[in-house]
């Protein structure tokens, strides 16, 4: 009986005055403070973050792959003149030893010439220009001393007529004297008839840096060959 009642005190006792269970947990194995936890959340994402780092680079000694570049053809690049003979024939005459037609390599100049042919001992040699570059198909006419060149002749300094100057010949102080040429162009018209060899035509002056068809129609009737 007083079990019953006891077992009615207790349906009928106030919520909340619930006897509290005695219930043991099991003590934690490893106690983990929140910061520790953060230190190892940290480290975790920084160790992915180097492992995708390292992982998209190329393997050590490999370069990366470079993109083939479209290939485009280069065209030749435009010369005035045409490719020159390896040798040049000229005819010497005058005042040498023996005269004469000779065979010399490109590049060469009056003074090899002359040298095989040989100066006579009266030959004017201050009249030549014995820097001057060979050109194919040409005469070097050696005069003797007190002789006047004859008109035609490529090296003689200036033609018949003196108002004319001899582009094969003449100093770069003399080409200054032409119109409108100045320290520069006469430089350059020197400079393209030591590289380039004798001015065949006065046409060729288009081919010296600086001198344009309208200097050209300044100098044209001023210099000769």
């Amino acid at each position: 009986m007083a079990r019953i009642t006891d077992r009615l005190s207790e349906l009928t006792a106030p919520s909340g005055e619930e006897p509290i269970l005695d219930v043991s947990y099991p003590t934690p194995r490893v106690k983990i403070a929140p910061w520790q936890a953060l230190v190892v959340a940290a480290a975790a994402i920084i160790a992915v973050l180097l492992w995708l780092a390292f992982s998209s680079q190329p393997e050590q000694g490999q370069l990366p792959p470079i993109e083939a570049a479209e290939q485009t053809q280069i065209a030749p690049a435009a010369t005035s003149e045409e490719a020159l003979p390896a040798e040049v024939v000229v005819s010497v005459v005058g005042a040498v030893k023996e005269q004469g037609i000779l065979r010399l390599p490109q590049g060469s100049r009056i003074a090899d010439a002359l040298e095989i042919s040989g100066l006579a001992p009266n030959a004017d040699i201050v009249s030549i220009n014995h820097a001057q570059l060979l050109v194919d198909g040409e005469q070097i006419y050696v005069s003797t001393i007190g002789e006047a060149p004859p008109p035609d002749a490529p090296n003689g300094g200036t033609s018949a007529d003196s108002s004319l100057i001899n582009l094969n010949s003449a100093t770069a102080a003399e080409l200054m004297e032409l119109p409108g040429v100045g320290e520069v162009t006469a430089e350059a018209i020197v400079s393209h008839r030591d590289t380039a060899g004798s001015f065949t035509s006065v046409e060729q002056l288009l081919n010296v840096s600086g001198i344009g068809p309208a200097k050209f129609e300044k100098l044209q009737d001023q210099v000769t060959v």
